[in-house]
């Protein structure tokens, strides 16, 4: 069987004791374990003496949590027992290093097992899966100790209907939803140009993630507003990274984000788990995308629609 092998690293700015704390407090988990944050309502069943737990919710999935090896404040060694939406074991390791002189703690997250011969294809894209959640559980677990609580809210509203139209956008520098610096600044600049061209934005700020992948995200991201139907005759004159491009109205399933943006990942999360729990085919040739509903800088609300046929 091929080997799955994990492993994320982050310096979080906290006592070493109160890092340790926040992951050997299983109940703790339900504010940055990805698996869990994306259904903060589903069942918990603790162990007596705190050695593990299980889970189980129609979008969480099912699963348990068993102390293996503990060597607080310094190690934390986990056995991860997944039964679904997928079935799957392995060890989930913690491992803390005092940085010193007010540096922080150093936390490294592993996971390591092995896949079922019959999905030998899909090694590379587990990886990626299990890679993905261990980043985003860190900066949730980062999150929550800066908070004190979780550090987002998730919405589920369910599937919806968009109506689709004209957009004008501009390509951003790469893939990464998470980076809000430069999607604010592509933002910036789509302004600038259509308040030089007087051009009228006729919704929200939305970026579209074209070739999304659930375990890589999407190979781009453009930064666009709809426009009126007549402005295409603008694309003559469009800056090179600048793009003119017309969505069908159709489904999707809408999960919004409260909090700051960079949590964006974990109602990404959401939306493909209950895409995934409900049976709902993915419109493949439909780009999913953000609807920026009170801007993307702060606090504030992200709309993630993922479409569905």
């Amino acid at each position: 069987m091929p080997e799955l092998s994990v492993q994320k690293c982050v310096v979080i700015q906290a006592a070493l004791d109160r890092v340790y704390a926040s992951v050997r407090s299983f109940r703790d988990w339900i504010f940055w374990c990805p698996w869990l944050a994306i259904q903060p309502d589903c069942e918990r069943h603790f162990l007596a003496d705190h050695s593990g737990f299980a889970w189980e919710g129609a979008v969480a999935g099912e699963g348990r949590i068993e102390v293996l090896e503990e060597d607080g404040p310094r190690s934390l060694r986990l056995k991860l027992s997944r039964l679904k939406p997928w079935k799957w074991q392995g060890e989930l390791g913690f491992k803390f290093r005092d940085l010193g002189a007010g540096r922080g703690v150093e936390l490294t997250w592993s996971l390591e097992g092995a896949l079922p011969l019959g999905r030998l294809r899909e090694a590379d894209e587990a990886a990626a899966l299990l890679g993905s959640e261990a980043g985003l559980g860190l900066a949730l677990l980062q999150g929550t100790l800066s908070a004190g609580g979780a550090p987002c809210k998730l919405e589920s509203p369910g599937r919806v209907l968009f109506p689709g139209g004209r957009f004008l956008g501009v390509r951003g520098p790469s893939g990464n939803v998470q980076d809000t610096e430069a999607i604010s600044a592509a933002f910036g600049n789509l302004a600038a140009w259509m308040g030089e061209h007087k051009i009228a934005a006729l919704g929200p700020r939305t970026f579209f993630c074209p070739g999304w992948d659930v375990g890589k995200g999407p190979h781009e991201v453009i930064a666009a507003v709809q426009v009126g139907k007549g402005r295409e005759k603008a694309k003559g004159r469009l800056p090179s990274d600048f793009v003119v491009f017309d969505v069908p109205g159709g489904k999707a399933e809408l999960v919004r984000l409260t909090g700051p943006p960079e949590y964006v990942l974990l109602a990404w999360a959401a939306a493909r788990a209950r895409v995934d729990a409900y049976g709902f085919e993915r419109w493949k040739s439909a780009d999913p995308f953000v609807v920026c509903e009170k801007g993307h800088s702060g606090a504030g609300s992200l709309a993630v629609y993922l479409p569905v046929k």
